[in-house]
């Protein structure tokens, strides 16, 4: 099954040698390097895992063509309930699949908001400061015009 982890397509390979072992609420990775914890949590398909300073969204992959990967790509939602500390655009602004467009603090840990297709910053929904909840409408995105 592909992932996707913090927007990019992976297949969350098991490196040889590395151990994962849940305890007490955290996960206690082991390697050939040393050993570290991370926390792991859970909100709706996505698990966010923090790891050595490191925030990593993991979700199952939507299939190709799905309203779930058509809608989010046009617009950013929240992912989960926290407050804004960066807006990254202004309304007009151009922006690139995978550009930063806000910055979310949840639980201590900041989560960037990425866009997920070219086009023109059509909407901003929040602003620095703001809490906002799972599934707020932050930013909408109108896809380039067409050329003829």
């Amino acid at each position: 099954m592909k992932w996707l982890v913090n927007g990019e397509e992976s297949a969350l390979p098991v490196a040889e040698g590395v151990s994962v072992v849940p305890s007490g609420g955290i996960l206690r990775v082991n390697s050939a390097r040393g050993s570290g914890s991370a926390v792991a949590v859970k909100h709706g398909d996505t698990t966010y895992v923090s790891y050595q300073g490191q925030v990593y969204e993991v979700k199952k992959k939507p299939p190709v063509g799905s309203a779930h990967q058509a809608a989010s790509s046009a617009e950013a939602r929240a992912p989960m309930p926290g407050m804004i500390v960066e807006v990254c655009v202004a309304v007009g602004d151009v922006v690139h699949t995978g550009s930063k467009l806000m910055v979310l603090e949840a639980m201590k840990m900041q989560q960037p908001i990425l866009a997920g297709m070219d086009g023109t910053v059509e909407l901003i929904g929040a602003a620095v400061g703001d809490q906002v909840s799972d599934s707020d409408l932050l930013v909408k995105i109108t896809p380039p015009a067409e050329e003829a």
